[in-house]
């Protein structure tokens, strides 16, 4: 597939379903113009904007129906078929539309079926479309609540969640034996206040009969003194219970992927192991999909080198804490308070009910955030549809003090238009040589 893609006669097409909420296909959408793009920073991190002829029928019925569209290769190479690659499923909405005075005349706004030929005339619509997070992030817990239960696995409690929002496939999410040492509750309102702590530290050892466990983490207890702030209220949206869960798990952002359009759960990418998972490889040359231009620019927008979880209470008294430190997950990172000669400091908060191996796991991932916010690279490629989201990937510019050894990087953003074939990328460096990659061909 790969040599197809590159190749100078490679041809490729579009396709664009309106499918209900089990998937069937309603019709085909006339786009004229589209391009789906990810980004790691936002609740809805995949969105499709396209321009399209208008449709009378599309009026009016927000998130009724789900744009799909395809992305498809000519295998000229194989049989002369097409290979046809999903794109995700996003909620139609409502279309952004200039309205004209003439329209009974039929230009602008009265030509909804789009077979107008006059060359000053059809309208045409633009939609940013957000994918299916849309759907949890519009839709909260409702007078109901949501809760998870004393010793449910925290996977099956999003499980329940996607339930309560009518989706039924869960074999996106990763499994974990993560517990609720102790019932989590969320309500209709959220943020009615916040709790801080000074902590102070109390000599003992943790669970591991040492300050240090096997992965490089200490664990300790400190008392500490709460603090509490009041916050304005707002509802708690599914995409929040979400969001936390995953964070007590130490998985990404929740998120649906590309190809079958199932929600996904998935631990974060570990610092200390990216050479035993996929990675997407560039590297200039002849044959490559990277275009010419790497642009390499400081980022250090929320830097940290060592990440502190404490374990909320109900009340004072002594409190878990786990902490992770670059020193030891990743000695000789450029980040680490060893090279830096100092500490920079990253915490959260853990709801009660978690044990410290999930603690841990939450630090982990605040580490990795930090260490993605050292440096930004970008670099625009011929399409891959390799990517989806969350990616490792790998990229080389020989010659370069830094990147002639080939970097393991996180993909932040990234920008296909599905008209061209361009794709362009946010990446993050992460500090880590990529010399023993499993690359994903």
């Amino acid at each position: 597939m790969e040599t197809q893609l590159r190749a100078d006669n490679a041809v490729f097409s579009i396709r664009f379903d309106l499918v209900d909420r089990s998937y069937g296909v309603v019709d085909r959408l006339d786009v004229l113009g589209a391009a789906v793009d990810w980004d790691a920073d936002r609740a809805i991190p995949r969105s499709l904007t396209l321009q399209m002829l208008p449709r009378s029928d599309l009026l009016n019925v927000p998130f009724k129906y789900l744009g799909k569209p395809y992305w498809l290769l000519k295998m000229d190479n194989v049989d002369g078929g097409y290979a046809e690659f999903p794109m995700g499923a996003y909620p139609f909405t409502i279309p952004e539309r200039l309205v004209v005075e003439a329209g009974a005349l039929g230009s602008g706004s009265s030509d909804t079926a789009g077979d107008n030929e006059e060359s000053a005339n059809p309208e045409t619509w633009t939609l940013t479309l957000g994918d299916q997070m849309h759907y949890l992030e519009a839709a909260g817990v409702g007078p109901q609540g949501f809760s998870v239960s004393a010793g449910t696995e925290l996977v099956d409690g999003l499980a329940a969640l996607l339930s309560r929002n009518g989706l039924s496939d869960v074999s996106g999410i990763t499994a974990s034996d993560a517990v609720a040492s102790q019932t989590l509750s969320w309500t209709l309102d959220r943020g009615a206040e916040a709790t801080s702590w000074q902590a102070v530290f109390i000599p003992g050892p943790g669970p591991f009969g040492a300050t240090m466990s096997p992965y490089g983490v200490w664990y300790t207890r400190y008392g500490w003194q709460q603090v509490r702030t009041a916050l304005k209220e707002q509802t708690t949206a599914w995409a929040d219970v979400a969001a936390e869960l995953h964070a007590q798990l130490g998985y990404s952002p929740p998120g649906f992927d590309l190809d079958f359009d199932r929600y996904i759960a998935r631990p974060a990418p570990d610092l200390a192991a990216l050479s035993g998972v996929g990675v997407i490889e560039y590297e200039p040359g002849q044959n490559s999909l990277l275009q010419p231009g790497v642009q390499i620019t400081p980022n250090l927008s929320a830097l940290g080198n060592r990440a502190t979880v404490i374990q909320s209470s109900a009340t004072a008294g002594l409190n878990d804490v786990a902490v992770v430190d670059l020193n030891d997950l990743i000695p000789g990172h450029p980040l680490s308070q060893g090279k830096t000669g100092f500490y920079m400091e990253l915490s959260e908060s853990s709801p009660g009910g978690v044990n410290a191996l999930q603690m841990q796991a939450q630090a982990k991932r605040m580490l990795f955030d930090a260490v993605r916010s050292l440096e930004s690279v970008r670099i625009t490629t011929l399409a891959n549809p390799a990517h989806d989201a969350w990616e490792i990937v790998s990229l080389r510019v020989p010659g370069d003090p830094i990147f002639d050894t080939a970097q393991f990087c996180s993909e932040q953003h990234w920008s296909w238009d599905l008209f061209t074939g361009k794709m362009t990328h946010e990446l993050r460096r992460l500090g880590i040589p990529a010399v023993t990659a499993v690359v994903i061909p």
